[in-house]
């Protein structure tokens, strides 16, 4: 691991924790997972259909799980990109290609990062941005034009950094921020502003940052913090003051945020870390840093400052992807952020030495003479100045001056020296 190991004790909490129908499965952040709860058709996943009053160990290294709350099976997808399905298997749901239950994990493919789990239907996506889905297609909720259950994943589209799935519809969200509905409509839950089943993914609408999806009803927030409802609102649901079902989206609500760090959408919480021994700061958005890094096992030493930046996930209009750079010991044994192409390029020219890890590591806003664009706020970068390079980024303009304070260099643009902006 680059992220300057060093010796120290090692906690366990923990990372994650999803719901079923009526079974419950976590991930601690040492990556084991533990479930329990209602067993007979085996989403608990110990090889038994046995109620589990108490959480046992089914499996090690899963970074991400998904159920549902209608659903009695369970996916989750290990720190390999491998995805696993047990549980139910009525409709195909498992993707393993056939229709029986399965009472422990079961691989099903790989590169996978995210999934989302319906009543008997399936969808994740790949590290590429495509789109797979498994499972019962009675509305067309799994988007392949057609109306066959599936019992492996097929793919269904391109371009996605996030989907949701209802009781029997589906919605997601891709890199450009267009919103896609698709499934059961006959409360308007896909937003096409008929109440027409959908067999292919139709756009919404554009601009979006954060989906969810209920009982026959969805939810979004834009890029502005505006929250938006629509489909079945029999119960006020919605949130828009009536009763009254809402075939396309409706504006609901302002100020909301879109950073979970849980991936229901394009924004994600980049949390950071600090480690005393070497006085250097680290910042990540990936689960599975974060669990390590939390864990205190594999990665030692490193603790949460509590401080956070909200960063785009993929390219949004306008946006600047962030490379991230491993700094060798020669130079530090640290990480650099750059932002955008020319900084990137620079950099590595000046320093052949570091290493490109990625080049879109994720995505922010970039200011103008030191002025953010409407719906983001000033990061600020400070360098320690030292031979162990290391740079630290942060929301906090007071934070920034406690830190030159201690003879770190404020690196940015603009009166304020403000090297990015990130999304509120």
């Amino acid at each position: 691991q680059r992220m300057g190991v060093e010796s120290g004790p090692g906690r366990h909490r923990l990372a994650s924790v999803v719901a079923g129908n009526t079974h419950t499965v976590a991930i601690k952040s040492d990556g084991t997972l533990w479930a329990w709860g209602f067993n007979f058709y085996g989403p608990v996943g110990d090889g038994t259909t046995a109620k589990r009053l108490s959480p046992v160990q089914v499996g090690t290294g899963f970074a991400f799980i998904a159920a549902g709350s209608v659903a009695d099976h369970t996916v989750a997808i290990k720190t390999d990109g491998t995805l696993w399905a047990w549980g139910r298997n009525f409709w195909g749901e498992l993707g393993d290609g056939t229709v029986i239950d399965r009472l422990t994990p079961t691989l099903i493919g790989t590169g996978f990062k995210y999934a989302a789990v319906g009543l008997g239907h399936t969808l994740a996506i790949k590290t590429d941005g495509t789109l797979w889905a498994w499972g019962l297609n009675a509305s067309g909720q799994l988007g392949d034009n057609t109306n066959v259950n599936r019992r492996a994943p097929v793919m269904v589209g391109s371009g996605f950094t996030a989907v949701a799935i209802g009781n029997i519809h589906t919605v997601g969200l891709k890199a450009d921020g267009t919103l896609w509905g698709w499934g059961y409509n006959s409360y308007g839950a896909v937003g096409d502003g008929t109440t027409t089943d959908r067999r292919v993914p139709v756009q919404i609408g554009t601009g979006y940052a954060s989906i969810a999806a209920g009982y026959d009803s969805s939810f979004a927030i834009k890029l502005d913090g505006t929250l938006w409802a629509w489909g079945r609102n029999d119960t006020g649901q919605l949130a828009d003051g009536t009763l009254t079902m809402r075939p396309v989206p409706v504006q609901v609500g302002t100020g909301y945020r879109t950073g979970t760090g849980g991936g229901g959408g394009n924004v994600a919480l980049a949390v950071e870390y600090y480690n005393a021994a070497l006085d250097h700061y680290f910042l990540t958005h990936i689960p599975n840093e974060i669990a390590l890094l939390d864990a205190g096992v594999v990665i030692k030493g490193w603790v949460r400052t509590g401080q956070a930046i909200n960063v785009y996930l993929a390219a949004q209009g306008g946006t600047s992807p962030v490379c991230r750079m491993y700094i060798p010991p020669d130079k530090g044994d640290s990480h650099f952020y750059g932002r955008g192409s020319v900084e990137c390029d620079a950099t590595k020219a000046a320093n052949p030495t570091f290493v490109n890890e990625d080049a879109q590591f994720f995505h922010v806003a970039l200011p103008a003479a030191g002025v953010c664009p409407p719906g983001t706020r000033e990061v600020y970068r400070v360098f320690s100045n030292r031979p162990d390079a290391n740079h630290r980024y942060m929301t906090d303009r007071a934070l920034r001056d406690q830190m030159t304070g201690r003879n770190w260099l404020a690196e940015g643009d603009g009166p304020d020296l403000v090297v990015m902006c990130a999304p509120t």
